[in-house]
């Protein structure tokens, strides 16, 4: 873990080198800061117990929950959840579906004498026998603050003797004819409370729920920083010495392939039948085989045939081994690459977006166009998405020179440090 946290803004190398360890731990490694230990949801049973309902909730994931918030999102008298987790995704909504049967009594206060948003106050609900409390709170949680509307489950119980409020300067007051299943505005000092139409959202009543499941779309990365990759070794078939730096000045498409990977042969057909559109486009394909050594010279009769031999190469380990440091370090955890994986490189070497498994020809073209319109010059200017970045990113080439030197290539982290240094 981690130091403790410094008492100003300077933070010692030692605290910085600790949360390095623990993004590298979580991102890369993939851990989990929870152990993955699923979210438990627990019923009141209004006697004093609970029952444990996590698997009827759908809320019990792995995922690392952090923030919860409670709210009448659709306003149809049942609570709903906000959860915001560390991991994807990183923001769940679950609707109460169960809860639209019983009665409720939803209640907003506002302060006169005592602060405007009533907080501290505390309110008892009297109905059938039962006596129901609760306070209005400035927080409730970590990292959130549920709805300060205050909302009664009521059950089956289908009148209100009467409302008590205790506002936060000790005085009280009682309130009598309050019905189930409304809303009211209690004003301190009002005698009356004010009845508040419920404005109910329908829609999500009637929407399926969202699966969890990843679709099927080939995952597509565009990176929200150009990655210099000028010294990566791209070895050609005709100069095993080549790298990304002697293709500047055109846009690349490195394109990871091998022969008995069904979908590789059919994108490098597309993209052949699709020539034309490439080269408008601007794009040279660099295909690099995976294959063995053995079979060399079957690829380059492959690439041969479909007129991509030129540029063509194979994928061995200088290509291969800081190829996983990056995405390592763009991605999280690198399991096993898909096939085919291709990059998108600017004119100045430079990474620009990812594309794991087959390419998409129409998002690869929108792609390339949108490079005509990024500065090649600035690393911050991708504009693959649209959006603005409210807090610039900064890469961590520091941390990518010491991945770098762990696999040997000591010419790689001494390029990214001085990287690092010039920022």
């Amino acid at each position: 873990m981690a130091s403790r946290s410094p008492e100003d803004d300077k933070a010692d190398e030692e605290y910085l080198r600790g949360w390095e360890s623990i993004g590298r731990m979580v991102i890369e490694e993939d851990a989990s800061w929870s152990g993955r230990e699923k979210n438990v949801t627990f019923l009141n049973l209004g006697n004093g117990t609970f029952a444990d309902v996590s698997n009827l909730s759908h809320a019990n994931t792995i995922a690392d929950g952090r923030a919860l918030v409670l709210c009448d999102w659709d306003d149809d008298g049942a609570e709903d959840m906000l959860l915001r987790n560390r991991t994807a995704p990183r923001l769940m909504f679950y609707r109460n579906a169960v809860g639209s049967g019983a009665h409720f009594l939803t209640l907003d206060l506002v302060g006169t004498r005592s602060n405007r948003d009533a907080i501290g106050s505390r309110v008892r609900v009297f109905t059938d026998g039962r006596v129901l409390t609760q306070s209005v709170h400035a927080g409730d949680g970590f990292l959130a603050e549920s709805s300060r509307r205050l909302h009664f489950g009521l059950g089956d119980a289908d009148s209100i003797e009467r409302v008590e409020v205790r506002w936060p300067d000790g005085h009280r007051e009682s309130f009598v004819g309050i019905e189930v299943d409304r809303r009211y505005r209690i004003v301190e000092g009002q005698a009356e409370p004010e009845p508040v139409a419920r404005r109910g959202n329908g829609r999500l009543a009637s929407l399926p729920a969202s699966p969890l499941a990843l679709d099927d779309t080939p995952p597509r990365m565009d990176l929200v920083e150009k990655l210099p990759l000028a010294p990566i070794s791209v070895p050609s078939y005709d100069d095993p010495d080549r790298t990304v730096a002697d293709l500047a000045g055109r846009r690349v498409l490195v394109n990871l392939w091998g022969l008995s990977c069904a979908a590789c042969r059919k994108e490098l057909k597309e993209f052949s039948e699709h020539r034309e559109d490439l080269e408008r486009a601007g794009i040279t394909l660099v295909p690099l085989s995976t294959d063995p050594a053995d079979r060399t010279a079957e690829s380059k009769r492959v690439l041969a045939d479909l007129g991509f031999d030129a540029w063509a190469g194979v994928a061995d380990e200088r290509f291969l081994d800081p190829f996983q440091v990056i995405l390592t370090q763009l991605m999280g955890a690198s399991r096993a690459t898909p096939l085919p994986t291709s990059l998108l490189l600017d004119e100045r070497g430079q990474l620009v977006a990812v594309y794991l498994g087959p390419v998409d020809l129409e998002v690869l073209l929108a792609d390339a166009e949108a490079l005509e319109r990024m500065d090649p010059a600035d690393l911050g200017d991708v504009r693959l998405e649209p959006g603005t970045w409210l807090t610039p990113m900064v890469r961590p080439f520091g941390a990518l020179a010491r991945s770098m030197e762990s696999i040997g290539r000591k010419d790689l982290a001494r390029f990214y440090r001085r990287l690092g240094r010039s920022r």
